[in-house]
Formats: C-alpha cells, structure tokens, sequence
C-alpha cells in the first residue's frame, strides 16, 4: 500500500487502524490501498484531510475538524494521535460499510484507554459516553470497559511493591529437549531465583504476589518441587500455580502445595482434549474432587473457538463449570489462521453466551486483553466472583506494578509511576540459549531493578 502523511511519527498509528480492517498480506500489496492524509492546524482547531482508494474498495475522502485542546508535549501528542486514528477509522468503516465493536483502539487492553480519559480530568461516570462519542466503541463494548475500571479494585502504585513470575517450563517445549537439559534448566533457575531475591532484599521490594508456571507438576518430583518452593517463601496474600495437566495435581503435591501458602490454582481442562470432541466433564469433576479439601482458590481457562468444539458443546462446558462455582473463570479466544467467517462469528456468540451467562451467576469481568489478527479482533476475558479477582493479572494487565519474571521465555518489567513509563527486559526463549546467556540475563535485570 501507498501511505502519504505529513504526520509521518504517526505512520504506525494509521497503519495499526488499517490493520483492523485487512491482513498484513493484503495491505503489503504495493496497490492495495493508497491513502493520503494531512492534518493542519488553524487557530484553536485541527482539521484532517484524508481520502482513500484501492482493490475493490469505493474511493472517498472527507475533512474531519477537532477542537483543539490547547495541551502540551506528550498530552498533546496523543490527542493528535487519536483524532488521527479516529479520522482513519470513519473514513475506512463508511467506505467498507463496517461499524467495529471496538471502534478505532488499536491498543490490546481498552481499560487501560479509560484510566488514561480519567486521568485526563473525565469524570468516572460519563466514560463510556466518551468511549462511545470519540472513539465510535459500542454501547456494549464500553459498558464492559466501565464495569472492568470499577472492579480492579486491587490496583495499588507503590515503587517499592513488586510481582515475582517463574516460568518453569516453556511454551511448546520438545519433551526429550528438555529432559536432556533439565538438571542443567532446574539449577539455572534457582540461580536466577536466587539473584533475584538478593536484588529484592538489598533494594528493598516488597513483593506483592507470586505466580509459578509449571504446565504439568509431573515435571518435578516432590522433592524438586519442595526446593522451588522453599525458594519462594514470601509472605504473600496471593500465590498462584499454574498447571495444564490437571493429573499431574497428585495428593501429595497438593498437600506440599499447601504446607507452602499457595493459595491459588489456574487450570486448563481443555489442553488435554485439544485435538478431540470430548467434553471436560470428567477430568474436571476428578480434579475438584481431589482439592476440595485443600481450599484453594481455582481459576479454570476455557478456549473459546476451538476446531473441534460446537457452540452447544461449549455452553455445556460453561455450565459444567458454573456449577463446580470456581473463583475465578478466564475465557480465552482460539486463534485459528485457517478459520472461516462462520467460525469467527459462532466464537462470537460463545463469547456472548459466556457475558450472560457469567453475570447471572454474579461473575464479575475484571481484566480483558484483545488482539487483532488477519484483520479479525479476539478478546480474552477474565472473570471473577466477588471480592476474588486475581492481583497478579490486573497488575500484569494495567502495566501498574513492576514484575520480576525469572526463567525461559519470560519478560521482567520496571514500572515508574511518576515518569509515566516503563522498561523491558526479556530472557532468551529457548532453553539453551537461557543457559549460555544466564550471568548476563542475572547483570541486566540487575541493572533494571536498581
């Protein structure tokens, strides 16, 4: 595609909008679309000139006029950017005959969006009005947003208050890899976990949660899971563990599991029936069965949109769960490269069913992630009951408290409230480049905590 601007630090902003309406295929055609945009400003106003023409798509251009502010420096610069990327969005949803349901944000957490208008000086009551009016969201979209901002009732800005994050094993791993390597991946992690709580004790942090990834505890024998844990003896209200292979979850490990203060189990019951048409119904009534008397709180993950499951077989799965009643219930979107538009909308209706079905049974959404892929937008929402929402998600999600993220494939973030910012640093995604890389991977996070 062609894209003219005199606004060329905003290039990538218009790209990004364009991005929710065609594939990065489609638009990295050198004809696919030619858009030319140039924005003036005159006296207290902001006036865009944008047309629009390509493949198949009805030519058009409008002059769209803003009031203009009056801000400084960065304020200033996102107002322009919005009312860029609005001015790209009417025109290319007037073009195409589209309205989106998140209207123009490009940005993965719209919540985020809203804390920032509140910030900005907008009363609390009248965001959704706003999200509606500028950003041409849907009265449903923005009522979810709203909800979202009054349930993250957790979120606190200290500096000193820090997240610890342990990935124990990665995505997709190749299982004779990683045995060939585990002594090697297990002492190298408690290298770095070590490390870490020298940084925390000298800084000092004050570590808010835990969250340990292990996708099956089958990973670790009891012993091996007693000196992980022994290493992460903090005096925490929240300590979650991660496990997909639910028959990993033996009695004694979840009677270790206690002795240690975990207070929290997220589950995937799906991940063992990925690739065949079988409902969770029997894995997930054995699990409860077997950490009834444990009293953890439970967080089950649903895939809505997987190839093998119909609209009917995922609201039996959702009512199977509604009534085993766990705390928390995140509802993730498939995301699938070959799937057709029938899928994508019958995803739709899933996510639908789950709105209403979650709030009759007074479950509250209290975080949401979207994503935009091939020109389609995927939405994961995190549900909770009552007073149960999980610290360690929302302070992952609203970017509000730094995290210390040890092991492979993982990303440690230093937050600065005053200065508005954040700073990244990302371990190597493979095992054996973690292992070569690890006293350096230990010096920069150093570096970034300091």
């Amino acid at each position: 595609m062609k894209l003219t601007t005199n606004m060329e630090n905003f290039k990538n902003d218009i790209m990004n909008v364009l991005l929710l309406f065609f594939s990065t295929e489609f638009l990295n055609q050198d004809n696919s679309l030619s858009l030319n945009l140039h924005l003036i400003e005159i006296e207290d106003k902001f006036e865009i000139k944008i047309s629009i023409n390509g493949i198949n798509i009805k030519s058009g251009e409008e002059t769209y006029v803003y009031q203009n502010p009056l801000l400084k420096d960065s304020k200033r610069n996102k107002f322009i950017c919005d009312i860029i990327k609005i001015s790209t969005y009417k025109l290319m949803s007037q073009l195409l005959n589209i309205k989106l349901p998140w209207g123009c944000l490009t940005q993965n957490n719209p919540v985020k969006v809203a804390r920032q208008l509140i910030e900005s000086g907008i009363d609390e009551d009248f965001i959704e009005e706003r999200l509606i009016e500028f950003y041409d969201m849907s009265e449903k979209k923005a009522r979810l947003v709203s909800m979202i901002l009054r349930n993250q009732e957790s979120i606190i800005r200290n500096e000193s208050l820090i997240n610890l994050y342990i990935n124990f094993c990665p995505e997709n791993y190749n299982p004779i890899d990683f045995s060939v390597n585990f002594l090697k991946y297990f002492n190298a992690l408690l290298k770095e976990i070590n490390a870490m709580k020298k940084l925390i004790t000298n800084k000092p942090y004050i570590v808010r949660t835990i969250y340990l990834k292990i996708n099956s505890l089958s990973l670790l024998n009891t012993n091996e899971l007693d000196i992980i844990l022994n290493e992460l003896a903090y005096p925490v209200s929240e300590f979650t563990i991660e496990c997909e292979e639910l028959k990993s979850l033996t009695k004694e490990k979840l009677q270790l599991l206690r002795n240690h203060g975990i207070t929290r189990l997220s589950i995937s019951p799906q991940s063992q029936q990925k690739q065949k048409k079988e409902s969770i119904q029997n894995d997930i009534i054995n699990f409860y069965k077997n950490i009834i008397h444990y009293d953890f709180k439970i967080n089950i993950n649903i895939f809505a949109g997987l190839p093998f499951e119909s609209l009917k077989s995922f609201k039996n799965n959702i009512d199977i769960l509604l009534e085993l009643s766990p705390e928390n219930i995140t509802i993730y979107s498939y995301v699938d490269n070959n799937s057709d538009e029938k899928s994508y909308l019958e995803m739709g209706k899933m996510f639908d069913y789950v709105y209403e079905k979650l709030r009759s049974e007074n479950y509250k959404a209290y975080c949401i992630n979207k994503v935009t892929h091939f020109g389609r937008v995927y939405e994961d929402i995190f549900y909770c009951k009552e007073r149960a929402t999980c610290i360690f998600n929302i302070d992952k999600m609203e970017e509000t408290c730094s995290i210390i993220a040890c092991g492979v494939n993982t990303v440690s973030s230093k937050i600065y409230h005053i200065e508005k910012r954040q700073e990244k640093q990302e371990n190597p995604k493979l095992i054996n480049e973690y292992l070569e890389k690890l006293d350096k991977v230990i010096c920069n996070k150093n570096e970034l905590f300091e």
